[in-house]
């Protein structure tokens, strides 16, 4: 083998995108240099943003918004509660679960599973309440806002908004809810922040799908936050292409939407093996049309007539808010041309159908609930952050009217959550008095199974109101009936502490209301009795039609 003299230099070494030969590097090895960079300078932009004064004002704006949380809803934090979800939220839930199969909210049955797959509310609320925090700073994000006084004023409204009880009122939905909001919010932030279009409009119609699989009413949120972008001015300052800007802004916001709601639907019939009732329910195209028209008229009274979370004196408060929104829009409008102007009525005007979709979509939607009603919060949200934006007399003016606002948000919640606590001691030892004189009056002591049937509801009733404000437009679960007829065996059952009570059949409980004429009602010491056929019948009260009754079999 001849060995190269030692005086000969080496060959320098080939770099791995340059060939020997001294070629310019190859297109895929350019690419992967420029990747690259992106990378790294988008991760000294990542540390420098977690270094900066503003990340600092954030992360303790949190911390505060969160112990505050914690102070007002402080019930919820160290309860489990009971409400008619109680059985059978906390028992540990198989997958798939009647989330999916029945209701077809089958993102939430994954997220239920991924926390446990079962309702703990004192961990779920623990959890809910920091995403609703990151909730408020994403929606801020969407409009560029980094003024202080604004961002404390949204993450406050985010943490104490009337309808926002709702989503603590449950056992095993807390996370699902907030969650279902923060994906809506981060679909319209990608089609904001994205610039190609092949992977922004794809993420956002995924993120859209998956809130819709968390909660179908997320739809009207989506709809709101996609008009509230398609109002934003573009990103070119040029006069000429305000309108252009606006009119893709809509198609994208359109196209995006109709894609999510397809690619729902399709994993619906997927997943959903059964009928969900009221859940599942279209309505015809007429009644579209009918509830379309009618959304302009509940829109103006869910902000003036119903608003009564607010003294009556102050309730014109919400639609003063949204009157001084759409002035500053239409003057911001005008400044770049007659197009826009127009264009942004058009889009103000769909609004009050945003709002009231889930109700034009599906008539059989729960009325006056937070959990769907939840979307007016976004909208008081997005009209802060346009009239603070407007001029130092629009920050001062809505200072003034948020701090008055979140005054009674957090009596409300404050009250709500004490009367949560004092209903949950009554409702408790309602059904244990229930319990003992069911045990007083069966025979054989409940040896064997029996169907029970209880007719009528005993309902607490205060010498004195627990609240000041009824808050009844953005009614909580946590106030409804615990001992409600569909779930009366499964807590008859739980404060028995064995399975020994089953539902009835439509002819026991034809036996039992029968019977229950030669009774009197609650607390009659004949007011739990067994009848002829062995059917054992509680009477809270006198029976006639419309009073509830356990359901069959």
């Amino acid at each position: 083998m001849t060995v190269p003299p030692t005086h000969q230099r080496p060959l320098a070494p080939v770099a791995p995108d340059r060939p020997a030969n001294g070629a310019a590097p190859t297109a895929f090895a350019a690419l992967m240099r420029g990747n690259a960079e992106r990378i790294r300078e988008k991760r000294q932009s990542l540390r420098a943003g977690l270094r900066s004064d503003h990340f600092r004002f954030l992360l303790v704006l949190g911390v505060i918004a969160y112990v505050a949380t914690f102070v007002v809803y402080n019930y919820f934090f160290t309860h489990v509660g009971f409400t008619n979800h109680t059985f059978p939220h906390t028992w540990v839930l198989g997958y798939p679960s009647f989330k999916t199969e029945y209701e077809g909210r089958w993102f939430a049955d994954i997220l239920i599973q991924l926390t446990g797959g079962s309702g703990v509310p004192t961990f779920l609320i623990a959890l809910a309440a920091a995403v609703q925090i990151v909730n408020a700073f994403v929606f801020a994000a969407i409009w560029r806002v980094r003024n202080r006084a604004t961002l404390v004023v949204l993450v406050l409204l985010f943490c104490f908004h009337p309808a926002i009880l709702d989503y603590y009122s449950f056992s095993v939905d807390h996370v699902s809810f907030v969650i279902g909001d923060l994906l809506a919010i981060l679909g319209t932030l990608a089609l904001d922040r994205l610039r190609n279009r092949w992977y922004r409009i794809p993420l956002a119609i995924l993120a859209f799908a998956l809130a819709l699989a968390t909660y179908q009413p997320k739809i009207a949120l989506i709809a709101l936050l996609l008009i509230a972008w398609c109002l934003r001015p573009g990103d070119d300052n040029e006069v000429e292409a305000a309108a252009p800007a606006m009119v893709r802004r809509v198609a994208v916001a359109v196209a995006s939407l109709s894609a999510s709601v397809v690619v729902y639907y399709l994993s619906v019939l997927l997943t959903a093996a059964r009928s969900g009732g009221e859940r599942r329910h279209i309505n015809s195209v007429s009644r579209m049309i009918e509830t379309f028209a009618d959304s302009y008229r509940e829109t103006i009274a869910n902000f003036t007539t119903r608003v009564d979370y607010l003294p009556s004196l102050l309730s014109f408060l919400p639609a003063l808010l949204f009157v001084a929104a759409v002035a500053v829009l239409l003057v911001r409008a005008r400044r770049r041309g007659l197009a826009p102007v127009i264009l942004s009525v058009l889009l103000i005007a769909c609004v009050p159908p945003a709002l009231q979709l889930s109700y034009i979509i599906n008539d059989e939607t729960w009325a006056s609930v937070g959990r769907i009603l939840s979307v007016h919060l976004y909208l008081v949200g997005f009209a802060v952050i346009v009239v603070m934006a407007a001029n130092t007399l629009g920050r001062i003016a809505v200072g003034v009217g948020s701090t008055v606002l979140l005054y009674f948000f957090v009596t409300v919640a404050s009250q709500e959550a004490n009367s949560a606590a004092l209903r949950e001691v009554y409702d408790t030892a309602k059904v244990q008095r229930i319990v003992t004189r069911i045990e007083q009056v069966v025979p054989d002591g409940l040896a064997s199974p029996r169907p029970v049937v209880v007719i009528g509801e005993l309902p607490l009733q205060s010498e004195q109101p627990f609240k000041r404000l009824p808050n009844l437009l953005y009614g909580a679960h946590v106030n409804s009936e615990p001992f409600v007829a569909y779930r009366q065996t499964l807590i008859l059952n739980f404060f028995l502490g064995r399975p020994v009570i089953v539902a009835p059949t439509e002819a026991q409980i034809a036996s039992a209301t029968k019977a229950a004429g030669t009774h009197r009602a609650w607390p009659a010491s004949d007011a739990v009795f067994v009848t002829d056929d062995g059917v054992l019948t509680v009477l809270l009260q006198p029976y006639r039609d419309g009073v509830p009754v356990t359901w069959k079999r």
